[in-house]
């Protein structure tokens, strides 16, 4: 299977987006070392969005279906990031770690088999899948995703044809419809590759009095995951600019999160201080602590390994 040529990291970030002035620089390092191309999709005026924005305009969370079609028509191999995707300073190559002819993708196994079945049994009625496996599927997220020319634009280009309806999880429901319709191959990324922000609270703080064996297991079975995390998925469950910032400064300095052991790849030279000169200057201007117990319960606080070394306050 022919899958040599230009790679592009792609991300779509319409509206408003001030975690991005975070975010975006990892974007550009990561893309940097690996001498793929990064485009970031701004505006309803960008040309893979141009032609079916009015049509799409009252279904947004669809508009990456077009965004991928129009890049993969262009490009051997195109990596999708949500635009509130954290990549690890360290992340290396994930084009050589997935093979051209499969999807990859991060399963989301920290879910329970019920929220699978339940979006699985939408996902069946919507596009009409022949067969349906609710009770064992399992749904990958679509806020990271590696996709190759040769595999996977025939599929996603009949996406015109679709009825494209949202059920909560909307475009996701449909790449995991079309993997399943066309029998693609999906690589399971592992979860290190989409560390999710509701996982991240979980991870920092304490919300319980007193302690137990099985709590702490937790929390330091939390803690090593978000250490050798290569990609942090911020989500709705944190403020994420501000998180976002604190995650950064972690990463470069303590070096105790988002440290990407399985596939890192640090750069050399004077990468680190480029990259900290790129960065806003944010420190002094939030509490960690606050920022993740805002609306939780009054003994919401940070745990002692968090708080020992917290940069931005």
């Amino acid at each position: 299977m022919e899958c040599s040529g230009p790679r592009a990291v792609v991300t779509l970030s319409l509206g408003e987006r001030p975690f991005t002035r975070v975010t975006r620089p990892l974007l550009e390092l990561f893309a940097t070392k690996l001498g793929a191309v990064l485009h970031v999709v701004q505006s309803p005026q960008h040309p893979s969005l141009a032609p079916h924005y009015t049509r799409l305009k009252s279904k947004m969370r669809f508009l990456k279906v077009p965004v991928l079609e129009y890049f993969l028509l262009r490009y051997a191999r195109v990596l999708y990031l949500d635009d509130d995707v954290i990549i690890s300073p360290a992340m290396g190559d994930l084009f050589a770690s997935v093979s051209c002819g499969a999807l990859g993708a991060v399963v989301e196994r920290h879910k329970p088999q019920a929220w699978h079945a339940m979006h699985w049994r939408a996902a069946c009625q919507l596009y009409r899948l022949d067969v349906c496996a609710p009770k064992q599927w399992h749904l990958f997220n679509s806020g990271v995703m590696l996709l190759s020319r040769a595999v996977h634009l025939a599929p996603l280009r009949g996406w015109l044809r679709e009825q494209l309806e949202c059920r909560v999880l909307c475009d996701q429901l449909y790449f995991n419809a079309v993997v399943k319709r066309d029998h693609l191959h999906l690589h399971d990324l592992g979860a290190s590759f989409n560390f999710v922000g509701s996982e991240l609270r979980r991870t920092l703080v304490a919300n319980l009095s007193g302690s137990s064996p099985d709590l702490e297991a937790d929390r330091a079975a939390r803690r090593v995951a978000l250490h050798h995390a290569c990609v942090l998925h911020l989500t709705r469950k944190v403020p994420k600019l501000y998180t976002a910032d604190w995650v950064v400064q972690r990463a470069l300095h303590s070096r105790d999160v988002l440290q990407c052991s399985s596939n890192a790849s640090w750069p050399r030279g004077r990468w680190r201080k480029h990259l900290l000169s790129l960065m806003p200057s944010l420190k002094g201007k939030y509490d960690i602590e606050k920022e993740m117990c805002d609306r939780q319960s009054s003994s919401c606080k940070l745990l002692p390994w968090v708080s020992a070394r917290s940069f931005g306050t």
